[in-house]
């Protein structure tokens, strides 16, 4: 029975994982258009800037409510 439980848990902390690659991949890929440009570029302005800091945070807190679920006490 325990082993059970185990594999449960292993499975459960793998979908977690997976799904944070994924939700981080994808996200990459839509930003990486606006952070990744070539050297003869014109400097960025703030605005832009700001833009990009928002996405960017917006993936991080995506990512803290997606958290990995360790088990129902402890989070990491």
């Amino acid at each position: 029975m325990e082993e059970y439980i185990v594999f449960r848990m292993v499975i459960a902390l793998l979908k977690d994982l997976i799904l944070n690659f994924v939700i981080i991949g994808v996200f990459l890929f839509f930003v990486s258009p606006f952070v990744i440009r070539e050297q003869q570029g014109p400097e960025p302005s703030i605005a832009q800037k700001i833009y990009i800091g928002a996405l960017f945070g917006v993936l991080g807190v995506g990512l803290l409510f997606l958290s990995i679920n360790v088990n129902h006490k402890r989070t990491v």
